[in-house]
């Protein structure tokens, strides 16, 4: 969330892409989809996106059968 803020608060202030691109180290295609994605969908674009990650591993211990 807060990457994504700073995209948009460095936009709105008028630097230039590849300043943001550089002092955050992302890709040009990362700010525009921010820009783009803030544009369309306000402070909601801003949430933090959650994924699920890796499916936790069931593990059996042995004593538990005893």
């Amino acid at each position: 969330m807060l990457r994504r803020a700073i995209v948009v608060l460095m936009s709105a202030q008028g630097q230039p892409l590849k300043s943001i691109t550089s002092l955050l180290r992302v890709g040009q295609d990362y700010v525009r989809d921010v820009i783009h994605a803030f544009y369309e969908r306000g402070f909601g674009a801003l949430d933090p996106k959650w994924s699920g990650g890796a499916r936790r591993r069931s593990v059996r211990c042995a004593s538990a059968s005893v």
